[in-house]
């Protein structure tokens, strides 16, 4: 992370939650060479946060209270009070803040709170960096002289969508069953340029979740017997058809 601002976008199920939290996990395992203090990794809520309640100012002031980094402070404490505490308590450390699909802030009073946080975060602190994942840009070219780093994350490539399916599938028992799917069913591919314009490979492709992971871990844990032996007839009628 050289960027001190960087958001990591795409729509639900393509994995920016995995890529951050892995992204963490690679952190945390190098912290001495990486130079991080800490790393506070706000979770997602499933619902709109509820105000005064559950934003995630709030919810990252509550892990700095586990930790001992701040003292705990009454419900009825004013916002600014507590934003104030997490800047001394963040000021001099060399951490890693983590949000994650903050597109659940959209249309609420929380989300001008959080841009005015993340300001306040570069404005008062040089060694801080954040880390957001959401489903498109939060739309602020420069936060205090920080400009947004934004990667967006789209699907997989055919050969990528197979490899997941074939890792996570059940009808598979070895390393070596899901080598002979991935021979069956995208061997015809490699040596062809134009494999993600294949019929055959369009038609596994989109069966497989279309690229997008959390449809492919769903199709692979749901498919049944005859489905999977379906898909493997695809692979071998496209050989049939190339030679």
């Amino acid at each position: 992370l050289n960027r001190r601002f960087v958001n990591i976008i795409g729509p639900t199920g393509m994995g920016r939650s995995s890529l951050a939290a892995a992204l963490c996990h690679y952190i945390d395992d190098r912290k001495s060479t990486l130079l991080f203090d800490d790393i506070y990794f706000v979770r997602s809520m499933l619902k709109r946060p509820v105000v005064g309640k559950s934003s995630p100012i709030i919810c990252l002031h509550e892990q700095l209270v586990s930790t001992g980094k701040v003292e705990a402070l009454s419900k009825d404490t004013d916002l600014d009070e507590i934003i104030k505490e997490i800047l001394v308590s963040l000021k001099q450390t060399k951490s890693l803040l983590v949000f994650d699909k903050i597109e659940t802030l959209d249309g609420t009073a929380e989300a001008q709170d959080f841009h005015f946080f993340l300001g306040q975060i570069f404005a008062q602190t040089e060694d801080v960096r954040v880390l957001v994942t959401s489903n498109e840009s939060i739309g602020l070219s420069s936060l205090v002289g920080v400009g947004e780093s934004v990667h967006n994350l789209g699907p997989l490539n055919f050969q990528n969508t197979v490899k997941l399916f074939a890792f996570h599938c059940p009808h598979l028992h070895s390393s070596r069953e899901r080598k002979e799917l991935w021979e069956e069913l995208a061997s015809h591919t490699v040596m062809n340029r134009l494999a993600e314009e294949n019929e055959a490979s369009e038609k596994i492709k989109s069966i497989l979740g279309g690229g997008i992971p959390a449809k492919t871990f769903t199709v692979a844990y749901e498919m049944t017997a005859e489905e999977f032996l379906e898909l493997k007839n695809i692979g071998d009628d496209q050989e049939i058809t190339d030679e």
